[in-house]
């Protein structure tokens, strides 16, 4: 399966999901007719959590990698490749959505 080229994508966070902090651990919740799916709870480690953090419908992910890269002191071409691994299986579920933040 060939990758497709993210890099100067923007996501932002659909509004079909919650994120949740409990103790540790980061979970993402989708909600549906506004009552939480339990049974499809994601998970996030500490990088997948801060990738989280950091979608917000401004930063393309070309600049998202790069403050990866540097707070984590890892390569540029290692992140990207992370992330869009990253991005490409939250977008699968909805979890994401591509383009701008639509708020005025």
């Amino acid at each position: 399966m060939e990758k497709l080229d993210i890099t100067d994508s923007v996501f932002r966070k659909s509004p079909n999901v919650v994120f949740r902090q409990i103790g540790d651990e980061s979970i993402l919740i989708p909600i549906a007719n506004e009552v939480g799916d339990l049974s499809n709870i994601y998970n996030l480690n500490e990088v997948g959590t801060r990738i989280w953090a950091l979608i917000d419908g401004e930063r393309d992910v070309t600049e998202i990698c790069g403050l990866l890269a540097d707070e984590y002191d890892v390569q540029m071409s290692d992140v990207m490749n992370d992330m869009t691994e990253f991005v490409g299986n939250l977008n699968e579920v909805r979890f994401l959505r591509e383009g701008y933040d639509q708020r005025d």
